[in-house]
């Protein structure tokens, strides 16, 4: 198996570190990206919208209940199953 972090192509231009970082393909992770926006879009921390996933505790907030059924389509009696 080769190593190719210790490997050099002479062929490639050479480039610093950050450049090499900026180069590189963008991940994509739903999950994390559905917190990270509803939680912009609450104005609450990741975690807050994380609990409320996780635990099935809907917020209290009913602008929260609003923006939830908006982004996921889910009708405001189904977003958590008893």
């Amino acid at each position: 198996m080769r190593n190719q972090t210790k490997e050099f192509d002479e062929n490639k231009m050479s480039m610093a570190l950050m450049d090499y970082y900026e180069n590189l393909p963008s991940a994509s992770h739903p999950k994390t990206e559905f917190l990270m926006e509803l939680a912009r879009r609450c104005q609450v921390a990741v975690s807050t919208t994380r609990f409320w996933v996780k635990y099935g505790i809907l917020p209290k907030n009913p602008e929260h209940l609003k923006i939830i059924q908006e982004m996921t389509g889910i009708g405001k009696e189904e977003l958590i199953k008893q």
